[in-house]
């Protein structure tokens, strides 16, 4: 498996309060996703037609996805990222 994506720094998240935040439970994994506003500029689009989007702390990324089993990983982190930080996995059993 290869994933891109963006995440959220633990320092962000903090600063986004409680309301920016949804716990996500599934097949034994808990998450909190925080929800990410482009307060600069409200017309960019992450999504469809939305001005926002949601993102994981990284170490709830790595920690989903060695709950379905993907134990070696290669993680390639950007953390500056121009649109925020991301990071490159490539993870197998």
């Amino acid at each position: 498996m290869f994933p891109w994506t963006h995440y959220v720094t633990p320092e962000a998240s903090a600063a986004w309060g409680a309301d920016a935040k949804r716990v996500y439970r599934q097949h034994g994994v808990e998450c909190i996703y925080r929800r990410y506003d482009h307060v600069e500029d409200s017309s960019r689009q992450f999504s469809e037609a939305d001005s926002y989007c949601s993102r994981l702390l990284k170490d709830d990324i790595v920690a989903a996805l060695r709950c379905f089993g993907l134990g070696t990983m290669e993680i390639r982190d950007n953390p500056g990222h121009r649109n925020g930080p991301a990071i490159s996995v490539v993870a197998y059993r």
